[in-house]
């Protein structure tokens, strides 16, 4: 019943779209970059086709940047930029963008982590205003720190199984097999025991 309903929900988005007429993104979007007077670079990508906002903080950091003693920090503070911050609680930013309609995450790379919001464009000051008080403000709470190494430890432990064999895993080892890189992520430091098991 269940898949029923999103299938009758589906098909008429596909017709709608296939010959409706929607407008997607193209090379014509206008795409616009700027340095601002703190050095951070902003790009602007104007597209129409819908009335939303995909707002990203991209920090030029990632597994690759770290020491052996430095192993996991990035992802282990990507985690604690969402616990809480001056002024908003723990989950209250999540809660405040899901009530709008609008998901929020992030992701640590191998040499980026990256913050993002998804929401109604009518809504684009609060999603800045909550990924820049995460950024600028967060507060990093000793209690939030604890419970947070206990969630990373699990994604360590489901992780490794499945991304151990993964194509992208073994496509990495093969790029950067005799190169300076290569011995610094000979496993994927994200899924390896961040702070040596998050114990720093």
């Amino acid at each position: 019943m269940r898949s029923r309903r999103l299938f009758l929900t589906i098909i008429p988005l596909v017709v709608a779209i296939l010959f409706g007429g929607a407008r997607f993104s193209s090379s014509r979007d206008l795409v616009r970059q700027f340095t601002m007077d703190n050095g951070l670079k902003v790009i602007l990508e104007e597209n129409n086709a819908a009335p939303a906002v995909a707002l990203q903080i991209w920090v030029k950091i990632g597994g690759a940047d770290e020491s052996d003693e430095e192993a996991g920090i990035c992802h282990f503070i990507e985690h604690m930029l969402f616990k809480g911050t001056e002024k908003r609680k723990v989950r209250e930013a999540a809660r405040e963008i899901e009530s709008l309609g609008g998901s929020i995450g992030a992701y640590t790379s191998y040499d980026q982590t990256v913050y993002h919001v998804t929401l109604a464009s009518r809504y684009a000051e609060t999603g800045l205003d909550i990924l820049s008080d995460a950024i600028q403000h967060s507060i990093f709470d000793p209690f939030e720190l604890e419970r947070e190494r206990e969630v990373i430890l699990e994604e360590i432990r489901r992780g490794k199984m499945i991304l151990r064999g993964s194509c992208f895993n073994r496509r990495w080892r093969l790029l950067t097999s005799d190169t300076p890189i290569e011995d610094r992520l000979s496993d994927i430091r994200i899924q390896s025991a961040p702070f040596k098991e998050i114990g720093w």
